[in-house]
């Protein structure tokens, strides 16, 4: 992948990432362009920093400054392997903004899976201690008791009740 493409496919995942945010005014933003200006290599790692279009959901675009931080990688620019870069659709945390200075950073370092909620994948939900979930039999056998089984922490998660009418 070349850094053009990099940057391309960028764009288009900060826009799905801010499509996906809780906070609604965030839905209607997305990104039209990166104009990577610098590529800086130090002792600590390496990044690239320059201007990025954003637009705001209400037919207004404005020029912000972006970073986006490499992490220890210290390789000419002519060496990145972009596609390590490119943020999973399955992670989040890793966009920050803000919106007083008009600056975007990326920092895949700070990635971490997408958690999801109750309300919309109750399954998923089930494998944190505490967590609420809704369980939903159909048939007509009356319900005693279930035992789930967490998968990503081993745990084991139990319910146990009655159901009331027919299921």
């Amino acid at each position: 992948m070349t850094e053009q493409e990099y940057f391309g496919r960028l764009e288009m995942r900060i826009s799905r990432e801010l499509a996906g945010m809780r906070e609604e005014h965030l839905h209607g933003m997305w990104c039209d362009g990166f104009l990577p200006e610098k590529f800086v290599v130090t002792g600590s790692g390496s990044h690239v920093a320059g201007r990025v279009w954003m637009a705001n959901g209400h037919g207004n675009q404005s020029l912000w400054n972006f970073v986006l931080l490499l992490g220890r990688t210290r390789v000419p620019r002519a060496d990145v392997d972009w596609s390590a870069y490119v943020p999973a659709e399955a992670t989040t945390g890793w966009l920050y903004l803000d919106f007083g200075r008009r600056f975007l950073k990326v920092k895949l370092s700070a990635a971490r899976p997408e958690r999801t909620s109750a309300a919309t994948e109750p399954a998923a939900a089930l494998d944190r201690p505490g967590s609420r979930g809704k369980l939903v039999l159909r048939g007509d056998a009356t319900l005693r008791s279930v035992r789930l089984a967490a998968t990503s922490d081993n745990q084991t998660l139990q319910w146990t009740g009655t159901a009331e009418g027919s299921l």
